[in-house]
């Protein structure tokens, strides 16, 4: 996991029982909650298409040494977290679900791995994302080769579980604490603040802001934003190289909505609300009422 989106994680992790409820789709849930949900369900059902792939769990973890050393002991009571990798959350119908697992839970081993061992000689007394980042890639290399044998503390009992992985796109999609309504990519992550999954209450409109963006690192927008636009050229929408990057992933980001099951019509009150909130984002953005166009004439693929 790249260190930017791994620190908006962990910046949340402790807010998470106290983020306010996400609306009629998932009522009480988190932003969190929300955008690992619909995270999941958008890597999984489009991996066929995905740039890159890797193992995917439906596991949101934490550990002590993302935490400054002053809140460890706090952090460690909260969560009842010792030097394994804790849950925070998991996607339902996701191999973490099937293997049993819950919020709260303290990964201690994997594949006879003793996990309160792993990586510790980075550990710094600031706190940082690099731990669990490198718990993460390792659980899904091992998850691409084959089921991993996990050893599981809940309260003051252990169990044993299997763990399996299933094929997904690589993107990390994460929510950013933050009351702003934006979200972005950069390449490889999608992260969503929570000020825009709140004001997005139907889980299909979200669906699609967070496609949107993860369309942007299908299509190479972040390393080259001009170009011929193979999407745009066929409905005979003519934009500036900047703008044009943007009606290109709404196009795509309708696709991998509607194949992950998600209402594309979602996607024209999704951009209202946050127009409505915004404004015209101005910039690289093109006017609302030509995404609205270029939407329509889409026609959700």
């Amino acid at each position: 996991m790249r260190a930017l989106v791994a620190a908006l994680v962990l910046v949340a992790a402790p807010a998470l029982a106290d983020a306010p409820a996400s609306g009629p789709d998932r009522p009480g849930l988190s932003p969190d909650a929300r955008v690992l949900r619909i995270g999941w369900r958008l890597a999984v059902a489009n991996a066929a298409v995905c740039r890159h792939t890797r193992s995917l769990s439906g596991l949101s973890l934490h550990d002590l040494s993302a935490y400054a050393a002053r809140d460890r002991d706090r952090v460690a009571q909260a969560y009842g977290l010792g030097w394994g990798f804790g849950v925070l959350d998991l996607a339902p119908a996701s191999p973490a679900a099937a293997a049993g697992l819950a919020p709260g839970d303290e990964i201690t081993g994997a594949d006879g791995t003793v996990l309160s061992d792993f990586a510790r000689a980075g550990v710094r007394g600031g706190g940082s994302p690099a731990r669990v980042s490198a718990f993460e890639d390792w659980l899904a290399a091992r998850l691409a080769k084959g089921p991993v044998a996990l050893t599981v503390r809940r309260g003051g009992a252990t169990f044993a579980t299997t763990l399996t992985g299933v094929t997904g796109c690589a993107d990390y999609v994460v929510a950013d604490p933050g009351r702003a309504i934006d979200a972005w990519s950069d390449g490889t992550n999608v992260a969503v603040t929570a000020g825009l999954a709140d004001l997005l209450p139907e889980d299909d409109q979200l669906a699609f802001v967070i496609a949107h963006e993860m369309a942007h690192n299908l299509l190479g927008h972040v390393a080259a934003l001009r170009g011929h636009s193979r999407f745009l050229a066929a409905f005979g929408i003519a934009s500036g190289p900047f703008s044009r990057s943007e009606l290109e992933a709404d196009a795509m980001g309708l696709k991998l909505a509607a194949r992950a099951g998600y209402d594309w019509h979602a996607a024209a009150p999704a951009l209202q609300r946050i127009i409505a909130r915004r404004g015209d984002l101005g910039g690289d953005h093109p006017l609302l009422q030509t995404r609205l166009r270029a939407i329509a004439l889409c026609n959700g693929y």
